[in-house]
């Protein structure tokens, strides 16, 4: 066997070696873009349910240490304020809505990375079916 005869072997045998190493990555693909959509999917189910339960984008104050009032972020150049008062269950129903906002939020940011992951996968796989496509 000649010189070069002997090292066109060896880059068979890495191209081969290559596209096995290929094909089972690519076996783990279907598992991991459907535990990227079941994220999806758990996240806006979740996101929905806080929605459905409300949802209270204001700050807690207290007056006089037991009258609780909402201060809404100001819009038009004005400021709300809710009277909520000193009831034990309006003032928790309140301050629970207030706290489904902070998970919600975080939800919201997860589900942007998440569906960012997902459309940079695609854009991803896509280049790769471009490049093997190459004749």
């Amino acid at each position: 066997m000649t010189h070069a005869s002997a090292k066109s072997l060896d880059h068979t045998t890495d191209a081969e070696d290559l596209a096995a190493k290929m094909l089972a990555e690519v076996l783990r693909l279907p598992e991991l873009i459907e535990s990227f959509a079941r994220k999806y999917r758990e996240i806006m189910t979740r996101m929905q349910e806080l929605k459905r339960a409300g949802l209270i984008y204001a700050k807690p104050h207290y007056r006089q240490g037991k009258y609780l009032y909402l201060i809404y972020p100001m819009k038009d150049g004005e400021r709300r304020r809710e009277y909520i008062g000193a009831d034990p269950e309006k003032i928790k129903s309140a301050l629970q809505a207030i706290d489904r906002v902070r998970e919600y939020e975080a939800l919201s940011s997860k589900l942007a990375r998440t569906e960012g992951c997902l459309s940079q996968g695609q854009r991803e796989l896509s280049q790769l079916i471009r490049t093997l496509s190459v004749k």
